[in-house]
């Protein structure tokens, strides 16, 4: 039990994010994740302050104008204003099948010394829903958003994507595309919010 538990800390803390892209106000990360995927990592300024950015996360109906091949995004179910769930599907290239996902969601504020953060946990819920027909639900994984205020106009955000596609995906696929979701996403993102 203590070699599990040891060997579980070890990897959370000590396995080191290998660089895949580095488009200056863009970093995008790897290491190895759910399921045998790659987890991504995105590190990405903002030039704008954290509410702003805050409110476009918030939006959950209007993810779709910036998350990577996103069909579909909406709440269907609220238990207070900032825990609520997550309904996303994403356009798989064909002959693999659209992923829906749901996600237990909570954001978080806080204030440290004048600074201002947000942290925003997305858990996959892996019971209680029925993806729609022809869709593969993702039942495995996270991801976790954090915001930094670096000043009145800049805002830091680390965003980080480790889900299991499902269907025992060949990595060949799978990592490319979760790649280019994180990259992407990210990039739409800041793009958008900056307008």
């Amino acid at each position: 039990m203590k070699n599990k538990l040891f060997l579980t800390f070890f990897c959370i803390f000590f396995i080191h994010w290998a660089l895949e892209k580095d488009a200056g106000q863009l970093k995008v990360f790897s290491q190895p994740g759910m399921g045998g995927y790659k987890s991504y990592k995105a590190e990405v300024i903002i030039n704008a302050n954290i509410q702003k950015v805050g409110d476009w996360l918030l939006d959950i109906n209007g993810h779709c104008r910036w998350v990577y091949n996103c069909k579909s995004s909406t709440k269907p179910k609220s238990f207070s204003q900032n825990h609520f769930i997550i309904r996303y599907v994403i356009d798989i290239p064909w002959p693999v099948s659209d992923r829906e996902v749901y996600f237990d969601t909570n954001y978080i504020e806080k204030t440290v010394n004048n600074k201002r953060f947000v942290d925003i946990n997305m858990n996959v819920i892996k019971e209680g829903f029925t993806p729609s027909k022809g869709n593969v639900q993702i039942i495995q994984g996270y991801i976790k958003i954090n915001l930094e205020e670096i000043d009145e106009n800049t805002t830091r955000l680390i965003y980080i994507y480790n889900l299991d596609p499902a269907e025992n995906l060949s990595k060949t696929l799978a990592d490319p595309f979760n790649y280019r979701l994180t990259y992407y996403t990210m990039k739409n993102l800041k793009e958008k919010v900056q307008k």
